[in-house]
């Protein structure tokens, strides 16, 4: 931004390099690199194996609640599993996974459009990844019965 700074007076460079203020995010750049090798070492094809099962394997498990409505369950989609319970809050159901140390996000998930189309006010979502495990589903899954338990009493 600065061409020439002094107690004389301060000249600007031109523009656009004048809007162009602080330090390049170096570290940034830095990390995404690391990242991209971590994820390389791995291999996409050895991530999205891992991936699919653990989507199948979450579809299949909550599927087998009654109270649990899956949100979303196309062929070939990202590992994300949204869902609804009856008579339960998405916020509350976030919030009592939570406590359990169990993280998810709820609301609209920035689809208002698609939630207006389905009826819906939000979902609660599980984002899985290659560094989760069958054992973390499971644990949901035991979390989302009892949770569906206490809301149908």
């Amino acid at each position: 931004m600065i061409e020439i700074v002094s107690f004389d007076g301060t000249t600007f460079r031109p523009s656009p390099e004048r809007f162009e203020a602080g330090t390049p995010n170096i570290s940034g750049a830095i990390g995404l690199k690391a990242a991209i090798d971590y994820v390389n070492n791995i291999g996409w094809e050895t991530i999205h194996k891992k991936e699919s099962l653990l989507l199948d394997h979450a579809n299949e498990s909550l599927g087998k609640n009654p109270s649990i409505k899956l949100v979303g369950t196309a062929e070939n989609k990202v590992p994300v599993v949204s869902f609804t319970i009856d008579s339960a809050h998405p916020h509350d159901i976030a919030t009592i996974l939570d406590t359990k140390g169990i993280a998810v996000r709820a609301g609209h998930h920035c689809t208002q459009p698609l939630m207006k189309r389905l009826g819906l006010s939000a979902t609660t979502r599980a984002s899985l990844s290659f560094y989760n495990t069958i054992d973390e589903i499971n644990q949901l899954t035991e979390a989302l019965k009892e949770i569906s338990a206490l809301f149908e009493s």
